[in-house]
C-alpha cells in the first residue's frame, strides 16, 4: 500500500509539475522547529521476555526545522479567492542527550522527513492570511543508543502515509519577495511492528503527529 501510494505522490508531482511551466513559480525556503516526540514501545523474544517502557514515553522534543518547495501562484481564481498548490519537502530531527533509563544511561533521537502536496487559499494583497491542506508520505526514524548495553541499541526507520492542516500570514511587501509565518501539523498513520537483527520483536507506537512552526521565504521566479 505503501509503495502505490509513493508512485501515486510521484504521478502528481509529474502532472503538476506541466502546470508550473505555464504559470508563475514561488521558490520557498523554510526553517524554524518540528515538535515530535518519543511513544510507547516494548520488545519482546521468545514471545515471553518484555523490557520495560522507557521514562520517556510520550515526551515531546522541540527539533530544527529546515525545508525547500515550489508553490504555483494565482493558478485557480475564484472570487478574489485563489487556490495555488505546492509541494514541500522539511526535514527535523531532536535528540534527548544522556539521559536515565530504567536499564541505563541512553540517548534518544527522532528524525521526521515529510514529502507534501498541499493546496493553499489565499487572497489579494501586501498581508495575507492563508490556508492549506495537504497529503504525502513521511521517511520518519527512531532511535536509542546505551552505550553500556549495546545490545539494547536500536533504530527505526520507515515510511508512513501522512496528511496535514496549516495556516499563517504572508507578508507581500517587496517585488517578486515574499516571507511567511506558518504553523502546520502533520498527522501519521500509526504503529509498527517489526524483528531486529537480534531476534528481539519490536512493537512500536509512533506519536500521531508533529507540529511545524516558522518563518518561510519566498522568491517568485
Amino acid at each position: 500500500m505503501k509503495n502505490i501510494f509513493l508512485i501515486l505522490i510521484l504521478f502528481t508531482i509529474s502532472i503538476n509539475s506541466q502546470t508550473y511551466l505555464n504559470n508563475s513559480i514561488l521558490l520557498k525556503l523554510r526553517t524554524g522547529l518540528t515538535f515530535s516526540g518519543l511513544s510507547s514501545y516494548s520488545f519482546s523474544k521468545d514471545g515471553n521476555s518484555r523490557l520495560p517502557l522507557n521514562e520517556l514515553s510520550n515526551t515531546l522534543l522541540p527539533s530544527y526545522l529546515i525545508g525547500i518547495g515550489l508553490e504555483t501562484s494565482d493558478l485557480i481564481n475564484i472570487e478574489e479567492t485563489y487556490i495555488n498548490f505546492a509541494i514541500e519537502l522539511s526535514y527535523g530531527r531532536a535528540t534527548t542527550g544522556i539521559v536515565t533509563t530504567s536499564i541505563g544511561e541512553a540517548e534518544f533521537e527522532t528524525n521526521t522527513l515529510p514529502l507534501l502536496f498541499w493546496t493553499s487559499i489565499k487572497t489579494k494583497g501586501k498581508l495575507i492570511p492563508f490556508l492549506k491542506f495537504g497529503l504525502g508520505a513521511e521517511n520518519a526514524g527512531f532511535a536509542e543508543s546505551y552505550k553500556s548495553y549495546p545490545q539494547y541499541n536500536f533504530e527505526l526507520k520507515d515510511w508512513f502515509f501522512c496528511w496535514a492542516i496549516g495556516g499563517g500570514i504572508e507578508f507581500n511587501y517587496i517585488e517578486h519577495i515574499n516571507l511567511s509565518l506558518f504553523i502546520e501539523w502533520v498527522g501519521r498513520e500509526n504503529g509498527i511492528y517489526k524483528i531486529l537483527n537480534d531476534g528481539r520483536e519490536i512493537d512500536f507506537d509512533f506519536r500521531n503527529g508533529n507540529t511545524l512552526l516558522g518563518i518561510q521565504f519566498g522568491y517568485m521566479l
